[in-house]
């Protein structure tokens, strides 16, 4: 868990570092206004409390940072929560979570001088977009070889979240870690 916490953090302050030298962003070193939405509480100690961290590590590290946070965010009342976002100043919007896509796609546009950031997104939905996300299928097939060569009766369970693309990319990656060690092991996805 906390090599996943490093990792949300460290993406979190390089790209807050990257993002004034982005083409568009006018601003500088002394300010920067910066909301993170989150599409839960921060207190489920899951993924939007790791979120919540990171913003929290970034704004510490980041002395030019003026954070704002939203939980429950996502949502009917998204697209306005983004626009009072943008309207008040804010040039980085992090939508922590795969669930605001279609609302960046909705509001970006509109606001093109803002930079919307989509947690766990998929593709680019807009000039001003981007997506960030670690690559938690690299360790997912690791954990699937460790399985594999582990099993006693070639049956391997594997407990998923959601059905979204970043979970199912994960599963498919621990069953091919599986596959690559033991063929006649099978995975069970619940």
């Amino acid at each position: 868990m906390l090599g996943y916490k490093v990792r949300i953090v460290a993406i979190l302050v390089v790209l807050a570092l990257l993002l004034p030298s982005l083409a568009g962003c006018s601003c500088t070193r002394e300010e920067m206004k910066v909301a993170v939405l989150h599409i839960g509480s921060i207190e489920d100690y899951g993924w939007t409390y790791e979120g919540h961290l990171g913003a929290q590590a970034m704004a510490e590290e980041l002395s030019y940072v003026e954070l704002s946070e939203k939980e429950n965010a996502c949502g009917s009342d998204a697209p306005q929560i983004m626009k009072e976002y943008a309207e008040s100043g804010c040039k980085v919007i992090f939508c922590h979570s795969w669930d605001f896509g279609e609302y960046i796609e909705e509001v970006a546009l509109e606001y093109p001088e803002v930079i919307f950031m989509w947690g766990s997104g998929t593709e680019k939905k807009a000039p001003n977009a981007g997506i960030y996300f670690a690559r938690l299928y690299e360790g997912e097939f690791l954990a699937g070889m460790v399985a594999g060569a582990m099993t006693k009766t070639n049956k391997i369970g594997y407990t998923a979240p959601v059905e979204i693309p970043e979970v199912i990319r994960n599963i498919d990656a621990f069953a091919r870690g599986v596959a690559s060690v033991n063929s006649e092991a099978k995975v069970y996805v619940e």
